[in-house]
């Protein structure tokens, strides 16, 4: 996760390690959250965020 101010999401494959039934290795996910927001709307983006991660790891 970083500060805003760098493309918003993007994933990397790591090399080297082991193919899922899709065919890619372990991904490593990189999300940006801006940190100046409201408690509340960074708590709800940071949600958000886990959502994705979530629906992303479910098996199709």
């Amino acid at each position: 996760m970083y500060a805003a101010g760098r493309p918003p999401t993007r994933f990397h494959e790591v090399r080297g390690t082991a193919a899922d039934a899709d065919g890619r290795g372990v991904l490593l996910h990189q999300h940006s959250v801006d940190l100046s927001r409201e408690p509340g709307q960074l708590m709800s983006a940071l949600r958000d965020i886990a959502v994705r991660l979530a629906r992303a790891r479910t098996p199709a």
